[in-house]
Formats: structure tokens, sequence, C-alpha cells
């Protein structure tokens, strides 16, 4: 129980500075008031929120490993909720709304709902299916399947992902996928963690390739950086 307070208290600290885009000196701050909470014994606030305060439910609709060799030909379907692909194997190209990627190991694929999106090559990812609307049910659920497409509200956790990219932390974050393959509740509180640990792990991959990315080279610069 100690344990999944302090998981919530912090993952709640990570939450807020996301969605507030905090500087490295707020975000401290918040950390420091998330790790006073755990020692307290103040309940964590670990509350998903769209714009205008609407509560957001985190549905994980199916986790797991797909294999399968290339189908012979693409098959374009509609995105009905969040989605997340993660290669470990095999070579694909990926298209979503008419954009096209080229995948391998190491790729991890992030769709949204309403786009349309088609794949040409070998399977071999895990795959994670979320739904923050908590209108689509876990038992009747088919990617394949002409549901419901979840409405897109603001969410920090998704917005600032790339469709394709490749992770820092792909050891970790294959062992989060495998982790929660095995989970035999997805509705249960360990679930739930596990899958929030997982975006928050790909934000701070996708934050750290823009930060790398975005690194100045000029001499120059880096001297008055320095100082």
């Amino acid at each position: 129980a100690d344990v999944g307070h302090a998981a919530d208290s912090f993952m709640y600290g990570f939450y807020f500075i996301l969605s507030h885009k905090l500087p490295i000196k707020k975000a401290l701050y918040v950390l420091k008031i998330a790790h006073i909470r755990f020692f307290l014994d103040i309940p964590p606030r670990f509350v998903y929120t769209h714009s205008g305060g609407k509560k957001m439910e985190l549905c994980i609709l199916e986790c797991r490993r797909f294999v399968a060799p290339d189908p012979g030909g693409a098959v374009k379907r509609i995105v009905r909720n969040h989605e997340f692909d993660f290669y470990m194997d095999g070579a694909r190209t990926v298209t979503f709304d008419g954009r096209v990627y080229p995948v391998s190991a190491g790729s991890l694929c992030v769709r949204r709902p309403g786009q349309v999106c088609s794949g040409v090559g070998d399977y071999d990812c895990y795959q994670l299916t979320v739904d923050f609307s908590g209108k689509t049910p876990p038992e009747n659920y088919l990617r394949q399947k002409s549901l419901e497409i979840e409405v897109c509200r603001e969410n920090p956790l998704v917005d600032g992902l790339p469709e394709v990219f490749t992770p820092l932390h792909r050891k970790e974050i294959s062992d989060l996928f495998e982790s929660l393959c095995k989970e035999p509740e997805r509705a249960s509180a360990s679930a739930k963690l596990l899958a929030s640990e997982l975006l928050f792990l790909m934000n701070a991959d996708c934050c750290h390739e823009k930060y790398v990315r975005t690194q100045p080279t000029d001499p120059d610069i880096l001297r008055a950086a320095d100082y």
C-alpha cells in the first residue's frame, strides 16, 4: 500500500508538471511537494482531467504481443481509440492519414482516434490500446471492430507524443509492456499504474529526444550557457 501511495503521489506530480509545462525550478518544487505529501500520509490526488475539468478515465482495452507475417497488402482502417505499438522485431511501413513512416525494432507508434491508418510488412510488436473517455467496454474491444470513435480532448499524456519515434529507454519500455501483458485484470489498480508509468516514460523519452535535437553546437553559445 505504501509503494502504491508513493507511486500515485509522484505520478500526480509528474502529470501536473507535464500538463502545466512547468520550468525546471517549479517542476522540482512540485516533486518536493509530492515527496512531503507521501511522508505526511496525505492521500494523493491522481486524477486526469480534460480542459474544462471533466474527469478523464484511464481504461486499458487491450495489451498483448502480436506476431504475424506480412498479410500481403495494406488494409486501411479507422483508429477508434488511442493505440501504442512498440516493435520488438521485423520491418514495416506504416501510414497515418497519408503520412508514411518506416518502422523497425525499437520504434514506437502512436495512433489517435479518427486517424486512417494502414501498414505493410511483418508484425512483432507489443500493442496497447487505451480509452480515456470510459465509454468503450473492454470486454467488447477489437481494433478491427466498428466501435464508436473516442472523442479526442486535450490530453497532456498523449498530445506531445510524435506519431513514430525511437524511445531512449527501450529495455524499460519493453519490460513494462511485458508486465502489463501479464496482468490478469486490465481494470486493476496495478495495471493502471503500469500503463501510467509507461505513458510517462514515453513522454520523458520524447522530451529527451527533442532536447538532444535542439542542443546548440556553436562554442560561443555553449560558453554563454555555461556562464
